[in-house]
């Protein structure tokens, strides 16, 4: 007959309070008799993984000083390859910079000087803000703010500061340009929205030397037409002074309210240094891109 084994007492061991049962105990003696086993398996463990993770570390910087380091040359080197003419994909991306014409003084009373340079946009669809103050003699101007359109050329002044000699040295100083890219799915063609709004004629030029007396200075005269189908609240433009090819002089006029289809005679006195103007150039200062300068049809 076969005897049937008898549970040892830890296995039949209960808890009275409920707590840890026999297998429990049972568990927890053999996590005591092999802790120090199991510690070495762990140190074991580590010391491998470290091993591993420090000779993969070490195999990768190797490989890197030893190749990648000629890889990483090579490819900067194509970089600035493929960038060399930086002009033209800049040209291509973004705006182009204004050009600027040589710094240009007239004498435009008594003990008044203005500062004039020409500016260029050579952009086709970019709209220049532009900061800018003259700088002269020690002394610099207030600061002005003014808009020029894509593809514009056209003067760039300070006009009327109070000088009691001439003021040299002196320097036209950009502050600041600010760009504002022409949306061309609102404007395709940028050119003709400009032209078809930037319809201003000139005509009836006359220019009176007067006779040397307060009482009868230089003075120039002309019709300037709005020969556009859009009417401006303010139309400002710089009237460039001429003799021969030369220009001698820049004047700044405003129109309040001027029409479509309106022609208005301008006149202006010249108070500077006696000048023979022999034809005049018409530069229209006005942001056709802000809608706030229309005036309403009717108005």
């Amino acid at each position: 007959m076969f005897l049937s084994k008898k549970p040892d007492t830890l296995s039949r061991y209960r808890d009275p309070m409920g707590g840890m049962s026999g297998k429990d105990l049972k568990r927890a003696e053999w996590l005591l008799i092999h802790r120090r086993m199991l510690r070495r398996i762990a140190v074991i463990i580590l010391t491998v993984w470290s091993a591993v993770t420090l000779f993969f570390s070490l195999w990768q910087w190797g490989d890197y000083f030893i190749f990648g380091l000629n890889s990483d040359a090579v490819m900067d080197r194509e970089q600035v390859e493929s960038y060399a003419n930086y002009a033209a994909t800049h040209s291509a991306t973004g705006a182009a910079d204004l050009a600027y014409s040589e710094l240009n003084i007239y004498k435009s009373g008594a003990d008044q000087y203005d500062f004039v340079v020409n500016v260029i946009n050579p952009n086709k669809n970019w709209l220049a803000t532009v900061f800018y103050h003259a700088k002269y003699a020690g002394a610099e101007s207030k600061k002005f703010e003014t808009v020029i359109l894509p593809g514009q050329t056209r003067p760039l002044a300070v006009l009327g500061e109070k000088v009691t000699a001439y003021p040299s040295p002196a320097e036209l100083v950009v502050d600041q340009t600010r760009w504002q890219r022409i949306n061309p799915h609102q404007i395709p063609d940028v050119a003709a929205f400009m032209v078809e709004r930037l319809q201003f004629e000139f005509d009836n030029f006359h220019f009176d030397r007067g006779d040397g007396t307060l009482a009868t200075v230089p003075s120039v005269q002309f019709d300037l037409t709005n020969l556009s189908s859009y009417g401006y609240w303010q139309a400002e433009f710089y009237v460039e002074l001429l003799r021969g090819p030369q220009p001698v002089g820049v004047v700044f006029i405003s129109e309040n309210q001027f029409r479509a289809g309106e022609a208005r005679s301008i006149r202006f006195s010249l108070f500077g240094d006696p000048v023979t103007v022999s034809d005049i150039a018409v530069y229209p200062v006005v942001d056709v891109f802000d809608e706030r300068v229309y005036k309403e049809p009717g108005t």
